[in-house]
């Protein structure tokens, strides 16, 4: 009910882009004359062919049975690889206790210089990951 009168409050001229204006223009002259005339309605006749380019349906349902084997042959193959990424804290923890104190903390706020130097001892540290095996 209340959806019905909201929309009683809403004025024809304002939800219509193309409503009839008081105000004379090319525009809306021409809409008004093409939304009052007739237009052609079409006949049966018209209606193109249908598509001759186009899989049957029992081309489409072996293309999705082919697809779906591949899918589960990718799955079952995928399953068979060995899991080796366990044990992932203890891994961090060794590789952190690695690293020397003075590299692990962060320098105190200082000047723009000692930032930089920071960086760029960062930069030259920094090495490339190693290719995939």
């Amino acid at each position: 009910m209340t959806a019905f009168g909201l929309c009683a409050c809403v004025s024809a001229p304002k939800a219509t882009p193309l409503a009839r204006s008081t105000a004379p223009s090319a525009v809306i002259v021409e809409a008004n004359q093409a939304a009052n005339a007739p237009g052609v309605y079409p006949r049966f006749s018209a209606i193109p062919p249908p598509p001759t380019d186009v899989r049957p349906d029992a081309a489409w349902r072996s293309a999705v049975a082919t697809e779906w084997t591949l899918k589960k042959t990718t799955e079952a193959e995928a399953a068979q690889i060995p899991f080796t990424l366990s044990d992932s804290e203890a891994w961090a923890e060794r590789q952190q206790a690695l690293i020397p104190p003075n590299e692990t903390t962060p320098p105190a706020t200082g000047s723009a210089a000692e930032t930089q130097a920071y960086a760029d001892s960062l930069r030259a540290r920094a090495t490339p990951p190693p290719p995939p095996n």
